[in-house]
C-alpha cells in the first residue's frame, strides 16, 4: 500500500513493509540549540502528518548533509519497515521506559 495520508498509518502492522510518499523536510525531532541545522528528516504527508525517516535516536535517523541539501522540499517515495513509535530505556522510575519518535520508517530506501 502506498501511504500518502496519516489516517492510513492505522491500517499498518508494526514491522511490516511500507511505501510512504511525502515532502522531504529536515526537522528537529529532539531539543536542539537555536540555529542548529536539523540532521533528522520527516516525510510530510498530504494531510500534514509527519513520518520520521530512520529509527529514532539511532545513527540511521541522522541523514547525510548532501542528501538533506539535495532533497529538502522535494516529494519522495520511501520504502522500509513501519513502526508506529519506539520504546527506549531510561534511568527514571519504573517502568523505566518511554516512547518516542512517533511513526517512523526503519531501514529506509528511496524508490524511483
Amino acid at each position: 500500500m502506498l501511504v500518502t495520508h496519516g489516517s492510513q498509518l492505522a491500517e499498518l502492522t508494526a514491522g511490516g513493509r511500507v511505501v510512504v510518499q511525502g515532502r522531504y523536510e529536515p526537522a528537529h525531532v529532539e531539543m536542539r540549540p537555536p540555529g542548529e541545522e536539523p540532521s533528522t528528516v520527516v516525510l510530510v504527508l498530504e494531510d500534514g502528518f509527519r513520518v520520521l525517516l530512520g529509527e529514532y535516536r539511532t545513527d540511521e535517523c541522522v541523514r547525510p548533509a548532501e542528501e538533506r541539501a539535495r532533497l529538502a522540499g522535494t516529494r519522495v517515495k520511501v520504502s522500509g519497515e513501519f513502526h508506529p513509535s519506539a520504546a527506549y530505556p531510561h534511568g527514571g522510575a519504573p517502568p523505566a521506559m518511554w516512547t518516542g519518535g512517533g511513526p517512523q520508517i526503519h531501514n529506509p530506501a528511496f524508490e524511483p
